[in-house]
C-alpha cells in the first residue's frame, strides 16, 4: 500500500486527478487549474466530495440521471472519463466549466442504467417440502473414505 503525505489542498487534487489517468507534467497544470476553480476551500468536507460534486451538479441538471445517487453519478462520471480518453479530450473542463462537454453526456448515457429494478412483493404459494431420501447413499460414501484411508 502506498502512503501519501497530504500537506494541501492541491495534493488531494493531485491524487484524485492521477486516478482519473492524469500524469507527468499534465498533471501539475490540471492540478493548477482544478485548484483556481476550486478556490479557497475551506467547507471542512471531504475534498474528494467536493470534486465530485461538480461534474454529478452538472449531470444531474440533465434530469436523465435523476434515478441515479450522487455517488452512481460520480461512479459514471469516472467510468466514462477513463474509457474514454478524458484527460486528451476534455482536461479539466468538468471541474472548471459551467457545464460538461455535450459528447461526455452523450456517452454517459450510453452506460447510464437502472442500478437495481423497481422493488415489487408478491406472494408465493405454498410449495411441498420434499424430504431428501439418500441417506444411506451418503452413508455408504462415507464409510467408503475411512475404509480407504484405513487401508
Amino acid at each position: 500500500m502506498v502512503a501519501v503525505k497530504v500537506q494541501s489542498l492541491k495534493d488531494i487534487i493531485r491524487a484524485y486527478l492521477q486516478n482519473l489517468g492524469f500524469s507527468g507534467q499534465k498533471l501539475e497544470a490540471a492540478v493548477d487549474d482544478v485548484a483556481a476553480c476550486a478556490g479557497d476551500y475551506s467547507d471542512g468536507g471531504s475534498v474528494v466530495d467536493f470534486l465530485d460534486a461538480l461534474p454529478v451538479s452538472h449531470m444531474r441538471r440533465q434530469g436523465k440521471f435523476a434515478s441515479m445517487t450522487d455517488y452512481q453519478i460520480a461512479a459514471l462520471f469516472k467510468l466514462v472519463f477513463i474509457e474514454h480518453d478524458g484527460v486528451r479530450r476534455w482536461g479539466t473542463s468538468p471541474w472548471c466549466q459551467k457545464g460538461l462537454p455535450a459528447e461526455m453526456l452523450v456517452l454517459a448515457e450510453r452506460y447510464a442504467a437502472d442500478m437495481l429494478p423497481a422493488y415489487q412483493a408478491s406472494r408465493m404459494k405454498a410449495q411441498p417440502i420434499e424430504s431428501l431420501r439418500p441417506v444411506r447413499w451418503f452413508t455408504r460414501l462415507f464409510r467408503r473414505r475411512r475404509h480407504h484411508e484405513a487401508a
